[in-house]
């Protein structure tokens, strides 16, 4: 609108560092009890502050790195078997 104020005053949105096991959770896009799972099982390290469990998200990108697997090339994918039909 002509004439009209731009909001200077805004916050800027930033990402939070330490999520709690919910938001973790979605970060990962997997339940609670499997977040709590890796943390039972020492593969996520936490923080407690009170009674409050929350992760890392570095923690959860090391995590998701850990786990990410190549396959080889002697494998064949879907799509290499697919072309062969056709």
């Amino acid at each position: 609108m002509p004439g009209a104020k731009e909001r200077t005053d805004a916050v800027p949105i930033v990402s939070q560092r330490l999520l709690t096991l919910p938001e973790a959770a979605n970060y990962l896009g997997c339940t609670l009890w499997s977040v709590r799972e890796l943390i039972w099982k020492g593969q996520l390290p936490y923080t407690k502050f009170g009674k409050r469990f929350q992760v890392d998200r570095r923690d959860l990108d090391e995590l998701v790195d850990r786990e990410k697997k190549c396959l080889g090339t002697a494998s064949r994918s879907r799509w290499s078997a697919r072309k062969e039909y056709d």
